[in-house]
């Protein structure tokens, strides 16, 4: 299990045998206890979010009540769409990194999933330091915690208890 710091991958996936039920064991436990979710896919043809595998989990696997939303990776958000609702984003590492738009909810309450579409490789340790430095931003600036991030080889978790 890779750790640094309070960022740690909690599990690691293969995704060459990937599939629904193996995923079961890893989101079930954080979803039990949501009322429902709200599920974000990048809008446009050329994402083509409904066919990663994390994305097939939420809309087939889910037992509680699932809305799908789309928006525009680059809008620029003058509020907090989000609420305080328990979140599912499809979006980009860089995009994440970024703590804008979609990647800014400053709700204290939700439980956020964020799927990293666009990974083709593990995380670097450069990206690994600079998710958990923005993780680290959203814990001192809204006590933001509740973080997971669903990537081509593995679940990541922040727990700024860790330390």
């Amino acid at each position: 299990m890779a750790v640094l710091g309070s960022l740690f991958l909690l599990f690691m996936l293969d995704m060459k045998t990937l599939n629904l039920t193996r995923l079961d064991g890893l989101l079930v436990e954080p979803t039990r206890d949501l009322a429902q979710l709200e599920l974000w896919l990048q809008a446009g043809s050329d994402h083509r979010d409904e066919e990663n595998p994390y994305v097939q989990w939420f809309l087939q696997r889910t037992e509680i009540p699932l809305s799908i939303v789309t928006y525009q990776e680059n809008r620029y958000w003058m509020d907090d769409p989000f609420g305080r609702r328990n979140l599912v984003l499809v979006m980009s590492l860089d995009q994440l990194l970024t703590n804008r738009g979609a990647a800014a909810p400053i709700q204290k309450a939700g439980t956020f999933f964020y799927i990293l579409a666009d990974q083709d490789k593990d995380l670097s340790a450069d990206e690994q330091l600079r998710l958990e430095g923005s993780c680290r931003l959203f814990w001192s600036q809204h006590k933001v915690y509740n973080r997971f991030f669903l990537t081509r080889d593995g679940v990541w978790i922040y727990d700024p208890f860790l330390l």
